[in-house]
């Protein structure tokens, strides 16, 4: 669950799972999208859920892993959640997968 604030546009963690939490190495809940370190499970993080509010529909991301080195890799989905009329959280998703073989 990610909380949306708008005028400055900002993204703040609310809840998340422990897996992404340890894939990270870094406590998620609470902080903001912009105060987190960088991390490949976060590409596009800030962008994905920019456009997920603008667009009021979902989103999909997805990052393959091509290498075994470079990690696992996984797929995002962004949900919009109205209140008052507008977005104001998100409900996102990740389904991780494995480095395609060859």
């Amino acid at each position: 669950m990610i909380d949306v604030f708008a005028m400055p546009e900002r993204f703040r963690f609310a809840i998340v799972g422990d897996e992404v939490s340890s894939t990270t190495g870094q406590m998620l809940a609470g902080r903001f999208a912009d105060e987190v370190e960088p991390h490949y499970v976060l590409d596009y993080f800030r962008a994905q859920a920019s456009a997920t509010v603008e667009s009021r529909a979902p989103s999909f991301y997805r990052q393959e892993a091509v290498k075994p080195s470079e990690g696992r890799g996984y797929s995002r989905l962004l949900l919009p959640m109205w209140r008052d009329g507008h977005v104001n959280m998100l409900l996102g998703a990740v389904q991780w997968s494995t480095a395609a073989s060859g």
